[in-house]
């Protein structure tokens, strides 16, 4: 079912918050579709879900109630708005609940300037995959988050970075938060639409029915001037199955936060050294 999966999806933006509302889903019934929107300000996902309500306008309410109600029973719940009560009746086990709900206009909203870039790019669960190398330091905001600048993907957290190229091209750099990838790749594994601005970013499933939205960071350090330029003079292969177990044994020492790793490259070998 559509709607357990958003509410599973929506379960890892909507936390507890001293904000009363923050803690809401809107619910905007629309014929045989309903749109259910979360926020926490940071993050917004919004989608579009064949369901039929009865209920002539919009309403909030609590999410973690509501999701556990319709988690628990599944497809068997039959959901009414009677004034401003919503009730959920199970169809099978004929047990009722009565959720109280609050306005649409109550539910908190950020305004942002219309999107004026895009692109599009495959390969989400990769780039989720290079999250390991954003900073963890709350204190280092623009760290937290991955770069899209030309046809690179760039996550570092002032320590290490990596950097994959990518076959898309993005018009102007972009840092999207980590979180906001983890979200994504929940949603889709496919090609996805993005519109960004200075402040956000727009995205969108291919077929537009799910869309979530996320502010962005402002700040990253100039990443491509620590990469040393001597590099793109050589160029060299590695046996897939050598490289693994390298990458095994590396991994081994990089836990111990004393250590550190020199590589040399030669004409005919490349050496790693742990110092």
């Amino acid at each position: 079912m559509e709607l357990e999966r958003f509410l599973q999806i929506a379960s890892s933006i909507v936390k507890p918050s001293p904000f009363e509302r923050l803690n809401d889903i809107l619910i905007e019934p629309n014929g045989n579709e309903c749109y259910f929107t979360v926020t926490n300000f940071s993050q917004t996902l919004r989608a579009k879900i064949n369901l039929s309500l009865d209920a002539e306008k919009a309403f909030c309410v609590n999410f973690k109630t509501f999701s556990s109600i319709l988690l628990m029973y599944r497809s068997s719940v039959a959901l009414t708005l009677k004034d401003k009560t919503l009730v959920a009746k199970d169809e099978k086990s004929h047990t009722v609940f009565e959720l109280p709900t609050s306005d649409k206009d109550d539910f908190p909203t950020r305004q942002f300037k219309e999107p004026d870039m895009h692109f599009s790019f495959e390969g989400l669960p990769l780039i989720v995959k290079s999250t390991f190398a954003c900073s963890k330091d709350d204190t280092r905001a623009g760290l937290q988050g991955v770069r899209f600048e030309k046809n690179y993907v760039v996550a570092c957290d002032g320590y290490r970075l990596l950097r994959l190229e990518m076959a898309h091209f993005c018009q102007r750099p972009v840092v999207i938060p980590k979180e906001t990838l983890v979200v994504l790749s929940k949603i889709t594994s496919k090609r996805v639409e993005i519109r960004y601005s200075s402040q956000h970013v727009e995205i969108r499933d291919k077929d537009g029915d799910w869309i979530l939205v996320s502010q962005v960071y402002d700040t990253y350090p100039d990443w491509a001037s620590v990469i040393p330029k001597i590099a793109d003079l050589y160029s060299f292969t590695i046996p897939n199955d050598h490289l693994k177990e390298t990458i095994s044994s590396l991994l081994l020492v990089a836990e111990k936060k004393d250590a550190s790793i020199t590589l040399n490259i030669e004409k005919d070998r490349v050496t790693f050294l742990k110092e």
